[in-house]
């Protein structure tokens, strides 16, 4: 995506480019046109980001370890060739983690604030076949082909389910995490989603969010409904 956006805009400077969706400056900055030169399709080889189907990217800059999230739709591909044939050799190591984090993508949408009758079908959808298939994929490997599409197909459609509902704190840390000790993102998610989860699942009625239609936390009930569809 950022190779993308540097052959359409080479003249392209991060640092203003840095906004997230309800960044107020999005008010007089305006994301420069994505598709004049060339339309984007993503083909995915490895069962996890969903960076396919979203609306994100993360440039980080060598000199300074300064990572700039992009979040724009202009972003998001024109097509995404999601073949499982691509992964069935994937190692172990790199199911697991890309398996852990689809989880937390689809955790985080369900729980998200911005969650709707849109996303939660496809964040449900997702936990069910990664609870259903993740194991099989990571021991099975190649053997079992079937395990390996159905994760490989959970962790698009999880990314359609957080590129609308987007994700929450867990993923802000991880990211962080994972740049300062260089781990893994999806070892990352793994190692903070289990607190993440006893934080936001709390009794505390204080209002946790500044969207006025959500004036007590809605998570705790949230989690309980991904137990009881799993």
């Amino acid at each position: 995506k950022i190779m993308w956006v540097m052959y359409e805009h080479p003249e392209t400077h991060f640092e203003e480019l840095a906004l997230r969706f309800m960044d107020i400056r999005k008010r007089i900055y305006k994301f420069p046109k994505m598709g004049v030169k060339a339309k984007m399709i993503a083909v995915t080889t490895t069962s996890g980001t969903g960076s396919e189907v979203t609306p994100f990217a993360v440039v980080t800059d060598d000199a300074t370890g300064q990572k700039y999230p992009l979040a724009d739709y202009a972003l998001t591909p024109d097509m995404a060739i999601v073949d499982a044939n691509l992964v069935m050799d994937m190692p172990k190591s790199l199911c697991a983690f890309g398996g852990l984090d689809a989880v937390t993508h689809a955790l985080e949408a369900y729980v998200s604030v911005l969650a709707s009758e849109f996303s939660d079908g496809q964040a449900l959808q997702a936990l069910k076949l990664l609870k259903e298939n993740l194991p099989a994929s990571y021991h099975e490997g190649s053997k079992n082909p079937v395990a390996r599409e159905r994760v490989h197909s959970a962790a698009t459609i999880a990314g359609i389910a957080f590129a609308n509902a987007f994700l929450g704190v867990c993923h802000s840390m991880a990211h962080k995490l994972g740049s300062q000790f260089h781990i893994p993102h999806g070892l990352a998610n793994a190692l903070l989603i289990c607190n993440v989860i006893r934080y936001n699942a709390n009794d505390n009625p204080t209002k946790q969010t500044a969207f006025s239609q959500y004036d007590r936390p809605q998570a705790r009930r949230r989690y309980a409904e991904i137990a009881d569809h799993l």
